[in-house]
């Protein structure tokens, strides 16, 4: 019985370092940020033309919400 507990008890202590190694390897694998990651995994990138009507969008608003003239605004 002696021998039984303690070669779970090793067992249990051998999962454990296991789970942190793995935990290593998830974080430092394959050498991409989380970012990369999440944008290649669907496999769409953003244009530039669409990304500079996005800043434009967001400079306008940005002018309206701070009471400044918007260039071409009637």
């Amino acid at each position: 019985m002696d021998v039984v507990q303690t070669l779970r008890s090793h067992r249990h202590q051998l999962e454990g370092e296991i789970a942190r190694i793995d935990r290593a390897i998830a974080i430092l694998g394959n050498g991409s940020t989380p970012r990369t990651q999440a944008r290649s995994s669907n496999g769409r990138h953003m244009s530039a033309a669409a990304r500079r009507r996005i800043g434009a969008g967001v400079r306008r608003a940005h002018r309206l919400k701070n009471g400044k003239a918007v260039k071409g605004a009637k």
